[in-house]
Parts: C-alpha cells; sequence; structure tokens
C-alpha cells in the first residue's frame, strides 16, 4: 500500500472535536481518590480517497491507512497507529461494514479517527448523498422527492434537511469567512433565496476561490472540499463544529493500491 500527502496552506480549518467513537491515550495509573481528569478532545483527520475507489474501499471493508507524512494537528507531533473501530456505512441500497483507523500522536498523546473524505462523522451515507440533498432541496423540492432520489427513507432525507436549516446561517458565515480569506471578491450575482440554498452557494464560491487559488492540489470536488473544510462535521450536533481557524491546515490525500 502505497501513500501520498497533500498539504493546502491557508485552506481550511483543524478539525478539533469528539471524533465518531471511543479510543483512549495510553493508559496511565492514578489514585482512584484523586479528581478524575477532563477527558481530552478527540480529533478527526480526513484522508482523501479518489472517487473513483470508494466503491472498492467500501467492498475491501478497510478505510485509509495513516500516510507516513501525517503530523498531530494539536502539537505536530509523530503519529503511530492505534487500533480502528468498524462503523456502517450505506451507499444507496447496499450497506458496508467499514474499519477506520485510528492514529495516536507519540508525543502528546493524543487519538485521532482517520474518516475517508466520502464520509461525514456520525453519519451513515455518503457525503455525496447528503450534500446532493441539500443542493435539491436548495432548488425546492421536498424531503420526500430527496429520499426517493436518494434511496433513503424519508425520516433520514427530513432529519438532513431539518439539521442543515438550523445551522445554515452559521455554516454560511464560515464558508463566506473562508472564500475571503482566499481571495474571492463578493459575488454580483443576486442573492439566493432560502438557507439551504445560500448554504450551497457559500460552500460553492468557497470551493471555488480554493481552485482558483491552488488549482489541482485544492480538492478534486466540492464533496472533498466540504468534508476536508469541516473535518467531516458538517451536519454535526454540536454548538461549534470549526472551533479553530487556522492560517494553514493539512488536508491528507492517500492512494491506495493493492
Amino acid at each position: 500500500m502505497a501513500g501520498r500527502g497533500l498539504a493546502l496552506a491557508g485552506l481550511s480549518w483543524e478539525a478539533s472535536s469528539l471524533a465518531e467513537r471511543g479510543g483512549e491515550g495510553p493508559h496511565r495509573f492514578r489514585d482512584r481518590r484523586a479528581p478524575r481528569p477532563r477527558r481530552q478532545v478527540r480529533r478527526v483527520l480526513i484522508v482523501g480517497v479518489c472517487e473513483s475507489e470508494v466503491k472498492a474501499v467500501l467492498c475491501r471493508g478497510a478505510g485509509p491507512g495513516l500516510p507516513p507524512e501525517a503530523r498531530c494537528p494539536a502539537c505536530g507531533g509523530e503519529l503511530g497507529r492505534w487500533g480502528g473501530y468498524r462503523r456502517w456505512v450505506r451507499r444507496r441500497e447496499e450497506v458496508f461494514s467499514l474499519r477506520i483507523a485510528r492514529a495516536i500522536c507519540r508525543s502528546c498523546g493524543r487519538t485521532h479517527a482517520l474518516l475517508p473524505s466520502f464520509l461525514l462523522a456520525r453519519r451513515i451515507d455518503l457525503a455525496e448523498a447528503i450534500l446532493d440533498a441539500l443542493r435539491m432541496a436548495g432548488e425546492g423540492r421536498g424531503h420526500r422527492s430527496i429520499a426517493a432520489a436518494a434511496a433513503v427513507p424519508e425520516a433520514t432525507a427530513r432529519g438532513w434537511l431539518r439539521r442543515a436549516r438550523r445551522i445554515a446561517a452559521a455554516r454560511c458565515a464560515v464558508f463566506a469567512a473562508l472564500a475571503f480569506e482566499l481571495g474571492a471578491r463578493p459575488g454580483r450575482s443576486p442573492p439566493v433565496t432560502g438557507s439551504l440554498a445560500a448554504l450551497c452557494e457559500a460552500i460553492g464560491r468557497a470551493y471555488r476561490a480554493a481552485r482558483e487559488r491552488f488549482g489541482t492540489a485544492a480538492p478534486g470536488s466540492v464533496v472533498v472540499f466540504s468534508v476536508a473544510v469541516s473535518g467531516g462535521l458538517l451536519l454535526a450536533n454540536t454548538s461549534c463544529p470549526f472551533p479553530a481557524l487556522r492560517s494553514a491546515v493539512r488536508v491528507l490525500a492517500v492512494s491506495e493500491n493493492d
């Protein structure tokens, strides 16, 4: 298995948040009478997977591994393998069990989930399906029509849209700030109507600005860009999913060969 890393200077956010599931750092003995230390915040590292390889990764049942040049986003220390866990992934009518690898920083002991770029944290469906649903809703389609197009239950599509509408204004501000930082000029087109249409427009503007500034070094699709910028937390149930806007953030990309 070969891997390669891609660093995008000044592009996105550190994915500081609760990861999808557990995983503790190295065990340390402590006095039970002492107060329990605060649990460390987990981080998610987005590892790029080419769109043409998504099906193969799902069929293999194992997500991407740790790129050799990956560093801890908290302290810059060297990362090593730290087990993993399994989660379900749905691709239209197919459901897969996918192993998500974890990494641990050998300096600070923080653990990181290596989330493939085609997934969002805590969502069983592919990020592409969710982004398409938001786009269709922005165009005026209802949740039943969207659910039929995405081959998901109506309750699932309704949940996506309900959550997205709640956080649309905050996400629009985040992506608008990123587009401005990347050098995007204020748009001259008339403003879109509807919170989800505005969110999709903000994501698109930020993505186009990234492509203009970084060229082929930027993520190859709006979906991967959205996952990378949000650290997989685009629809996260947290009050502050993008806690720290950094001047430079690494977006990792790997290509795997059997």
